[in-house]
């Protein structure tokens, strides 16, 4: 009951939006108003930070809206690039105040204190550790290499230096590929050329587009691009600077002007070791260093006998541990774990030395730049028709001329002439191929790609099982036997062909399936079973009819029962699961069949 004037107390009332899953999100607009910001220099901003977008299940302000965490928010607003680019909003606009004033003393003292900033805080932010900038560091490639092929345009304010810049890093990284051998595959494709090398225990795939003229698109918005861009960059700069101090040499290396405006590519850059750059500055600090020797040397003379008791007693404990690793290591030198890591290892120091001993010549029309970067990174040594080239055409000692026209007027006699592709095939094998099927002017072997697991898939490619067979043959795996087994395998291909013909033909001129297959199962069974088809075949049409249709009845084995059974006993949900699964296993094996349909019409169309 209301007690008079007596009020009840009652607790706030929660605004809508305030708590809960909706006040953990905020749409964009209400986020460039919390940031003080234009919507350029936010999207700017996450692209810098790798923030983007999410997507909550209840969206309070509507559908059409793009929302953000509030915590990425509240990570923005503390970030010190914000002040930046504050600071450089206000100085374009005293300078281009005073530009329309005319005071031109004003404008050159403003770019003089032009305000600049850094990423090199935020790929440490973001890469904590030197693997996490080398899982993410695929991207970063792509996006380089298609800028370094792309030309210079003021409508979309891409200038020039930032292509050089682009073109530098892409042959820094390539550089050091080289130079530690670590380039595992390559494949040819129509967006262009796919490379695959492990780096530090981690595999990195980037790709890089054929050297054409290219044309940029209208409707691609390449200031994103180039904010990408940007951040790529300094995180390319990390990356090959540890890179390059991992195998001792210096970083960033000299460029040779002269070379590079030639066009010479990855022969422009000159490699210097960290122990050359090092001695100078120890010849410098030398003399200091001599000062302080003197006064340690008589410090050391007095603690010298304490350290030769030391050191004897360290001695005792090193032959002690190295009695118990010699036993451990003989233990564990027969397993057969130890023996395939080291066969593997074997594999890979040949694999690597692929292209040594070797001099290569590319011809005009070769794309150099990759096959260049292909056979120094097993290797070989290259030359072509141009400034830089370490040797000339006319040298005797080259061993193959790689060219891409059909016939060539002089030739040397002492070296092979192939075809670029032989060089990509070669290294996809993991071995050299004969060189018989890449000679100029022939008709080239499919190009198959490394990427592609085909057991997997189920189907295998007939380039494949030649290569696989070739590779037995080097290693002296492939016996008689085996080749007997290929032969039987080969000639029951050639007779499911001609059954496969056959029943293509009965289908033609109105025989059904099943008539077409009983007659093979009959021309299949003994003698006294063919008698016994004669008998049946002398009876009148109603008998023979029902036998047929005896026949075709489906005889249903114990296994087929009882996977009816376990399916009709399966959950819904397992239901769904087994249906996908099988809807998988029949995409697949339509795939399959396509492929050897294809397969058969070339094949077909050769004969």
């Amino acid at each position: 009951e209301y007690m008079g004037n007596q009020s009840i107390s009652m607790g706030k009332r929660q605004k809508k939006g305030e708590k809960g899953a909706v006040a953990a999100y905020i749409t964009r607009s209400q986020a460039v108003r919390k940031l003080q910001i234009s919507l350029k220099d936010f999207r700017r901003l996450c692209i810098l930070k790798g923030i983007f977008p999410r997507d909550p299940k209840k969206k309070a302000s509507g559908r059409d809206k793009t929302y953000y965490s509030i915590k990425d928010i509240n990570f923005l607003a503390h970030e010190p690039l914000l002040q930046k680019f504050r600071e450089i909003k206000t100085y374009l606009k005293k300078h281009k105040k005073a530009l329309g004033r005319g005071e031109k003393s004003i404008a050159e003292s403003l770019e003089k204190r032009k305000p600049v900033y850094s990423l090199h805080h935020l790929v440490k932010e973001r890469y904590p550790s030197f693997t996490d900038a080398l899982r993410d560091i695929d991207d970063a490639l792509c996006m380089i290499n298609l800028f370094a092929a792309l030309p210079a345009d003021s409508r979309y304010k891409i200038p020039a230096d930032r292509i050089q810049g682009c073109q530098r890093l892409a042959f820094e990284f390539q550089e050091y590929v080289v130079r530690s051998r670590s380039l595992q595959k390559t494949f040819l494709s129509i967006k262009g050329i796919y490379y695959q090398a492990n780096i530090a225990g981690q595999t990195v795939t980037w790709l890089v587009p054929y050297p054409f003229s290219q044309e940029l698109p209208p409707d691609v918005d390449y200031r994103v691009m180039l904010t990408f861009l940007e951040f790529y960059e300094v995180l390319v700069q990390f990356v090959n600077y540890r890179l390059y101090a991992s195998i001792g040499l210096r970083y960033p290396p000299t460029l040779n002007e002269e070379l590079e405006q030639g066009g010479a590519g990855l022969s422009a850059l000159q490699v210097e070791s960290n122990s050359a750059s090092v001695s100078k500055t120890e010849n410098a600090v030398e003399t200091k260093q001599n000062k302080k020797a003197m006064k340690q040397t008589a410090e050391r003379l007095a603690t010298l006998q304490d350290k030769l008791q030391n050191m004897q007693e360290e001695e005792q404990n090193e032959d002690a541990a190295e009695e118990d690793t010699s036993e451990l290591t003989s233990d564990f030198a027969d397993s057969a774990e130890v023996k395939a890591i080291v066969v593997q290892n074997d594999q890979l120091e040949q694999f690597q030395k692929l292209f040594t001993g070797f001099r290569f010549f590319l011809s005009r029309e070769t794309p150099r730049p990759a096959l260049e970067f292909l056979l120094k990174s097993f290797g070989g040594e290259v030359g072509w028709d141009g400034p830089g080239s370490p040797f000339d055409e006319d040298n005797t000692k080259i061993t193959h001329q790689i060219m891409d026209r059909p016939s060539q007027k002089h030739q040397f006699f002492n070296r092979e002439y192939v075809q670029p592709q032989w060089v990509f095939d070669s290294v996809n094998a993991r071995f050299l191929l004969p060189v018989a099927q890449y000679t100029p002017g022939k008709v080239l072997p499919p190009h198959l790609s490394p990427f592609v697991d085909d057991e997997s898939v189920g189907y295998i490619p007939e380039q494949k099982k030649a290569i696989e067979k070739l590779r037995k043959e080097r290693a002296g795996l492939l016996d008689t036997d085996a080749m007997e087994m290929d032969q039987g395998d080969e000639d029951e291909e050639e007779t499911e062909e001609k059954r496969h013909a056959r029943e293509l033909a009965a289908e033609a001129e109105g025989a059904t399936y099943s008539s077409t297959q009983q007659k093979e199962n009959s021309s299949e069974e003994e003698d006294g079973d063919d008698d016994e088809q004669e008998k049946e075949d002398t009876k009148p049409a109603k008998a023979s009819v029902r036998t047929t249709k005896q026949k075709r009845a489906p005889k249903v084995s114990a296994e087929e029962e009882e996977k009816e059974l376990a399916k009709i006993m399966m959950p819904k949900k397992h239901k769904r699961l087994y249906s996908r699964m099988q809807h998988g296993i029949q995409k697949k094996a339509s795939e399959v069949e396509q492929l050897e349909t294809k397969k058969r019409k070339l094949q077909a169309g050769k004969k």
